[in-house]
């Protein structure tokens, strides 16, 4: 057994144990901790923690202390809690493998969790792992080293023009008709169409600008920014001002309180919430006899209408308020292939006729 002198903390000399079968070995092993502690490379100087502990010491840290969105906060503690600690909270935060993590999310799988899920949970303690490294807590973030199950794209997901037609007929009269008629003209998410204030539509220059989104924290609405820098948009809504227009007179004719000042309301004049929109188009869809999707698929209709008509990838990021474009490709990259090969058949024909 060897130690390692470190200086002092609070008066106290810091030192660190090294043990070893032959004193060779200890003294070998104390070289290599003393340079990379004089390099500035990763040494534990403290007791290692179990997983758990330190899940819950990053949570409270990290997570909710500066508060990150209160729906972030909910999604991170659910998944720590439900399903990071009860599964690897008993291992050593330095002990945990690649082998630990990737068998967690095969035994999630075959509980009846979702791929989705499953990559949501891994994506959580593949953060905490990354401050856990930053903190010197262990040597590196093994989650990194694993592979998350494949989650199939919801990009073809989408409403056909035949299929909205149907969908448009169906809302008529319904108090949501605008609401469901405007979405697949401007690809916003749930939360900033329901969050759409009045003093977001500029009429007479027929734009909309993209600055809150309605979450909903304990079953109580709150307005909140758009998830980042560049979902604050505005987008050009020509003739489309006509239903805005036509929301607004339907406002005032029931009477609405509406406090927030949203365009889109509950039949009580009450804030949305999302369960209550997607049950409503499922409902209309049913009217319609089209498939049934979720108000998401508005979002993949517009950059599939917009992709497959030849737009540029990097002005339907902007639209839809994707903080990469790389996300924009990746979600959508079978539509966009597909309008290169019209592209090139194109550029084939041209040059063969002379141009």
């Amino acid at each position: 057994m060897g130690r390692v002198f470190l200086g002092y903390e609070n008066g106290k000399q810091k030192r660190h144990t090294i043990y070893g079968k032959t004193e060779a070995e200890v003294h070998r092993a104390a070289q290599e901790f003393r340079v990379k502690i004089e390099a500035g490379a990763f040494a534990p100087t403290t007791r290692d923690c179990k997983v758990a502990e330190y899940l819950e010491q990053w949570l409270e840290i990290y997570v909710t202390s500066p508060p990150l969105a209160p729906k972030t906060v909910k999604s991170y503690s659910e998944q720590t809690r439900n399903h990071l600690i009860p599964s690897l909270g008993s291992i050593p935060l330095r002990k945990l493998s690649p082998k630990h993590v990737q068998s967690m999310m095969k035994d999630k799988l075959a509980s009846g969790l979702s791929a989705t899920s499953v990559n949501g949970v891994h994506r959580v303690l593949r953060a905490a792992l990354s401050q856990a490294v930053k903190d010197r807590q262990t040597v590196e973030n093994v989650a990194k080293l694993t592979k998350p199950p494949k989650v199939t794209t919801r990009a073809e997901m989408h409403f056909t023009q035949p299929e909205l037609q149907k969908l448009f007929a169906a809302a008529q009269g319904h108090h949501l008709q605008y609401l469901f008629c405007l979405a697949p003209y401007i690809g916003l998410r749930l939360g900033e169409i329901t969050g759409l204030r009045w003093e977001n539509i500029d009429f007479p220059n027929q734009t909309l600008r993209v600055r809150n989104q309605l979450q909903w924290v304990d079953g109580k609405p709150t307005l909140r920014e758009p998830k980042s820098a560049n979902s604050k948009r505005v987008l050009p809504i020509g003739e489309l001002v006509e239903m805005l227009q036509s929301q607004r007179s339907m406002n005032l004719v029931n009477g609405w309180e509406n406090k927030m000042n949203l365009v889109f309301v509950s039949s009580t004049g009450n804030p949305l919430d999302p369960k209550l929109v997607n049950k409503h188009l499922k409902i209309l869809c049913k009217k319609a006899q089209i498939r049934e999707m979720s108000f998401h698929s508005f979002r993949h209709t517009t950059a599939t209408l917009l992709l497959g008509a030849g737009e540029e990838a990097a002005e339907v990021m902007n639209m839809l308020g994707h903080s990469q474009i790389s996300l924009t490709v990746n979600t959508y990259g079978g539509v966009l292939r597909e309008a290169q090969k019209r592209a090139a058949s194109k550029i084939r024909k041209a040059i063969d006729h002379g141009i």
